[in-house]
């Protein structure tokens, strides 16, 4: 039957078909493209309720639907809310291509959260890995499957001890070098070296820890919210 959406907040909306209002949740979206107010869909009913709802036939993106899978995986991803799915773009962007950690002088290094990490050479199996994050709640109907938003922060707290310890070793060898000129020496101007010029946080350390912080925050609020 054909309809149309009055309503659209990310998780919920209403159809207005056949005369009648009804509710639906994304559960019930059927489209490869998020819901939008007015958009011109398909509705279909069992015992009077809404079964599915998707996108009329011609409306932009629903050639996208024939690759297999599309419906399915945008579904999810419509699933998580919009604010969810930046927060892991940027999660992402940060992670894979911003320097979390930067070295001057004697230790010259410039690291992503990725390559602290060490999860696969390019990357690859950090993005499915935090993809699947996202997703889960979607496909695991229970729900403690929203606690999957904590990967992001898990990943970060990981990486951040490995700055930690990158850090402490650098000022470890520079303060050893030193002890070939003599005790007091060493304890003094080396170790000032090393404050100077030893790893550091960069930019792209505060906004992974950023985005992924709010993903928590998101995972256990609806975690709350699911009944």
């Amino acid at each position: 039957m054909r309809g149309r959406i009055l309503t659209w907040s990310g998780e919920r909306g209403v159809v207005f078909a056949s005369g009648k209002q009804y509710d639906f949740e994304i559960r019930k979206w059927a489209g490869c493209v998020a819901p939008k107010i007015n958009m011109n869909v398909e509705v279909t009913f069992a015992d009077s309720a809404v079964q599915s709802v998707a996108p009329a036939t011609g409306a932009a993106g629903e050639s996208i639907a024939q690759v297999p899978g599309a419906k399915t995986v945008l579904a999810a991803v419509a699933d998580a809310g919009q604010d969810v799915v930046i927060a892991y773009a940027v999660y992402l962007v940060a992670a894979l291509w911003f320097p979390a950690i930067r070295g001057r002088g004697l230790v010259a290094v410039s690291l992503s959260a990725s390559d602290l990490l060490g999860i696969g050479g390019d990357g690859t199996l950090f993005v499915v890995l935090t993809f699947a994050s996202l997703v889960m709640p979607f496909f695991w109907k229970d729900r403690r499957s929203a606690f999957a938003y904590l990967l992001p922060l898990v990943l970060t707290l990981i990486a951040a001890h490995r700055v930690y310890t990158l850090t402490r070793e650098a000022t470890e060898q520079l303060v050893g070098m030193g002890k070939m000129f003599g005790q007091g020496f060493a304890d003094g101007f080396f170790h000032e070296i090393a404050q100077r010029t030893g790893p550091s946080m960069a930019f792209g350390a505060y906004v992974t820890f950023a985005a992924a912080l709010y993903l928590a925050f998101k995972g256990v609020r609806r975690f709350r919210e699911t009944t």
